[in-house]
Formats: C-alpha cells, structure tokens, sequence
C-alpha cells in the first residue's frame, strides 16, 4: 500500500508540474499574440523560457551584420544598457561563428 501511495503522490506532482507548465505556456502564447512589437515578443520568450526550465537567465540574440546584437534579456538588462554593449562580433567566437554558419 505504500508503495502506491507513494506512486499517487509521485503522478500527482507531475501532474500538478506540469499544469505549471501549460499555464505558463498559455501565459507567453497570449503575451505574444498581444503585440507586434519584436521587441516584446522577445521578452516574453526570455521570460517564458526562463519560468519553463527553472533557468536564472535566458538571452536572445539577433544576426546585425557581422555580429549579433543582444536583443532580450531575462533578467531584462536596465534601462539604459549601451548599445554599444550590446553587439558582439562574430570574428571574436570563432566557435559561435562556425555554428552559425553550419
């Protein structure tokens, strides 16, 4: 009998896990149907993907020319972050390059 207790106990915190999950997906999904700005649709993936895996932080970064610019961040980056801070140039990860092109 414990033994199904404890199987009862185990289906149950996988459901309710992943009721969580649904509800934050349902969440992010109306986020992003709420709006055309990419901006805060890229927000909303930080922050969706973030609350989903348990993660401290996510960051989506955009293809600007020879680099990537930094695009979204969870936590969100302040404010008044530079612009300058943002990019990074592909020829300085060469890894991240050979990724990218492949």
């Amino acid at each position: 009998m414990s033994g199904q207790r404890t199987l009862q106990h185990s289906d149950r915190d996988a459901l309710r896990d992943r009721n969580r999950e649904l509800a934050t997906l349902l969440e992010v999904s109306g986020r992003l149907a709420a709006t055309l700005q990419l901006e805060e649709v890229l927000q909303a993936a930080t922050d969706g993907v973030t609350r989903l895996r348990g993660w401290d932080t996510a960051v989506i970064y955009l293809g600007d020319g020879a680099g990537l610019r930094l695009s979204a961040a969870t936590p969100p980056l302040p404010p008044r972050f530079p612009d300058d801070l943002r990019l990074i140039l592909l020829a300085d990860h060469p890894h991240l390059s050979e990724a990218i092109a492949s």
